[in-house]
């Protein structure tokens, strides 16, 4: 991302020591603890980064809170499927409301993915 010019910013729920296991090895800035769905965490990263919403996009592996956050506050998103094999107890949760949220707009034709 950074020999094509894109800058990245990490903005997650979790604490500082489990964000900053991740982001220090690839020198990424991260914002942790943001709270999200809510906006201020995804503010300050347009703010530190020195662009404008419309240019930003937000990654993420759930839909009730990165996308949710992201789609509220104006920014474009992207769901990517998630990468840990296992997740905290309000991400489980969260979890289980995506896929019947993720099914049904699948069942409507509105979203396609392949399962495994």
């Amino acid at each position: 991302m950074k020999d094509h010019g894109i800058q990245v910013t990490i903005v997650s729920n979790n604490n500082e020591k489990r964000v900053k296991l991740f982001s220090e090895p690839v020198h990424i800035p991260f914002i942790y603890k943001a709270k999200k769905p809510m906006g201020r965490a995804f503010n300050k990263a347009v703010s530190d980064m020195q662009l404008k919403k419309e240019d930003v996009v937000v990654i993420g592996d759930q839909l009730m809170t990165d996308v949710l956050g992201g789609n509220r506050h104006g920014f474009h998103t992207i769901l990517v499927v998630p990468v840990a094999a296992s997740d905290g107890f309000f991400t489980k949760f969260n979890r289980q409301i995506e896929r019947r949220i993720l099914g049904a707009l699948k069942r409507k034709g509105h979203i396609q993915w392949e399962e495994e």
